[in-house]
Parts: C-alpha cells; structure tokens; sequence
C-alpha cells in the first residue's frame, strides 16, 4: 500500500510544478526542460544511451567518502569485453579496481541488469534502473546488499547535465527501502552514462559520493579522464543540496548538504504557498559535509519544500510529507 501511495503522490509531482512557479523560489536551468523538445521522436534511442555500453569505453570518478574520516580516491571503470554468462544472456564485461562484474541493457524493455547468483533471482540478474521510466514509476527491485528487505526505484528528476561544454540530456533515480535506513541516488546523461551516485546510511555520517571526472566514449574524449592517484583535497569540490531522505517521510526526514569553502549558510522549509515554516540552519559553518534531521510534528500531509543558501549559490527542493 505504501508502494501505491508512493507513486500517486510522486507523480503528483508533475501536476504541482505549474503551481509551484508562483512561489519566490530562485529557479533553475533544469527546473524549465522540456522534456518532449529534448528528445523529440527519438526517445527510445536516447534513453538507451543514458549508459553507452561499449567495448573500449571508459568513465574516471573522483569517490569522497566521510567514514571513518574524509577520503578522496580515483575510480576507473572500464569494459574490458563481452561474454555469455552461465544464465544464457550475453553481458558487457566491467572491470572496476579489483571487482569484475557483467551487465546488459534489455534493447526492448531499456532495463540495465547486472548479472548476480542468487535464490531470489530465477534469471541470475537484477535490475540497476529501467532506463525508459519516466517520473512517478517506481518498480520493486532486488538490493544484492539486502536480498531479503523490498527496495523500491523510482525517477525522481529530469534535469539537463552542463559539463565540459555539452549540454545533455539527464535522469536521475533514487533506490530506497521502507524498512531499512539506507538509500542511493544516481544519475545517468545521454552518451555519458553514470555522472554522479550518492549512498548514504540515514542518521550516520556513512556516505559515498562519485562524480565523473572524464570519460571516454566510442573513442572521444570528455574531460579529464587521466590516471591521477594523488588527489587529495579533503574539502567538498562544490556546493551540494542533496535530496531529502526518506522521502514520503512520516514524522522526521534527513536532509545532507556539502560547502566547499566557509560560508554563511542558511537551510529553510516552505509549505506550496511559499510560508516559511522552519529555519533549521541560520549560521556562518566551515567546509564540510552536513546532515539536517527535520520533524514535521504538527504539520498535515503534502508537498514542503527546502530552500539551501551559502553565499552566492541557492537551491531549492520538494519533499513530501506523508501521514
């Protein structure tokens, strides 16, 4: 029942844009992409290419992890070839540091699988993102890390990626669990693949983030790929307004934010008529990464929103209140 509540009210999401631009929310470049211009008559073909899956491709991540303590590291991913696996299905073979793992994308359905041995699989695979949803679709998928607790994956923003010059088409997903804290939000752009991932382990400071760095794609070059080793700038790179989780909350949800440099920082909630509701950051902090606990005690269902402000940069997103 949660599942069709969920749905309901994220596709509802949609609807209430329109009415959410009369609000005195600083907007944004992603906040006016029209999605049907973006990809015209082609849709299948572009959303088939949010992860180019060739042979010789090559996409470099600067990883930033904040557990035990802030570690930035370089991550290669590379498909080194294609092979049959013992289920029948041919996979592109990935390689990642030490870790081999296979991967498909279903030509017909748009779904990336992974290859994984498994009771709960009869087929041997699980499903990483169905490249052909569109906001409000959720499907129940199958977490390797917990096979046994229901995880659900929806579409949670159609953006544009600005990067290196190009301006690409971009969909972002979020993974999540009713009854387990932990949660991942990942992104993939037309002809780039895999741009950005964050998981995070709701009320700790255990998070991974990745940003590409550069990648090479049917033998063009986009950005920095270059083997670097010894970056290692503790600060974040940028500022960062992170999806709130979880998200329907019910009473209390987490919000993270990351700032570059020392910077007055203010975090403040809004119902949809634009009426401040709560402060809960009103402070000048140092560099860093920071996570927001938020209680809705006293307040009725429906879409809130939070607005970050450091210095110059401001962002805006929904939540959903769900009772």
């Amino acid at each position: 029942m949660k599942k069709i509540y969920a749905v309901l009210i994220i596709s509802a999401l949609i609807f209430t844009d329109l009415y959410s631009q009369n609000l005195s929310f600083e907007q944004t470049q992603s906040d006016t992409i029209n999605f049907s211009l973006e990809i015209g008559n082609n849709k299948i073909l572009v959303l088939m290419n949010l992860y180019p899956l060739e042979v010789g491709n090559v996409w470099v991540y600067m990883d930033t992890s904040w557990w035990p303590t802030i570690q930035v590291s370089r991550v290669l991913i590379e498909v080194l070839g294609d092979s049959v696996a013992p289920n029948g299905k041919l996979y592109f073979h990935l390689k990642e540091g030490s870790d081999h793992f296979l991967e498909r994308i279903d030509s017909t359905e748009g779904i990336l699988y992974r290859y994984f041995e498994h009771p709960n699989l009869p087929e041997d695979e699980y499903i990483i993102a169905d490249l052909l949803a569109e906001m409000g679709d959720t499907i129940l998928v199958f977490d390797p890390n917990n096979p046994n607790i229901k995880t659900y994956l929806f579409v949670s923003k159609i953006d544009t990626f600005y990067k290196w010059g190009l301006t690409k088409f971009r969909k972002e997903f979020c993974r999540f669990s009713w009854s387990y804290s932990m949660y991942r939000i990942f992104s993939f752009t037309n002809d780039i693949g895999l741009d950005f991932s964050y998981w995070g382990l709701q009320g700790t400071q255990m998070s991974l983030k990745r940003r590409i760095k550069g990648c090479i794609i049917s033998g063009i070059v986009y950005g920095d790929p270059s083997p670097v080793d010894e970056e290692t700038q503790k600060a974040p790179l940028e500022f960062t307004l992170l999806q709130n989780y979880p998200n329907p909350f019910n009473p209390a949800t987490t919000i993270n934010f990351e700032i570059p440099e020392r910077e007055f920082v203010t975090l403040k909630v809004y119902d949809i008529l634009g009426r401040e509701f709560a402060t809960l950051v009103d402070e000048e902090k140092p560099a860093g990464s920071y996570e927001v606990q938020f209680s809705a005690s006293g307040l009725t269902s429906g879409i809130y929103f939070y607005q970050f402000q450091a210095g110059n940069y401001s962002e805006t997103k929904k939540m959903i209140l769900l009772k």
